[in-house]
């Protein structure tokens, strides 16, 4: 039977400076929204994961 095993949870803040131009700060929120944004997550967290040989054996998941 599988077990779960929680290696850790890692959170990731993306913020907007202070006087960042409003239509930009706008253009990020939109490009967070984007599906696009997650599957490079997704492709980013991947990658992580093959590099790392021991980690192979892990599933992983995305959570939004």
């Amino acid at each position: 039977m599988p077990r779960d095993l929680l290696f850790d949870r890692f959170q990731v803040t993306l913020t907007v400076p202070d006087g960042v131009d409003p239509a930009a700060a706008d253009l990020a929120r939109a490009a967070l929204d984007d599906p696009a944004f997650l599957a490079a997550v997704r492709r980013a967290v991947g990658a992580v994961r093959a590099a790392v040989p021991a980690l192979a054996i892990l599933t992983v998941t995305v959570e939004w």
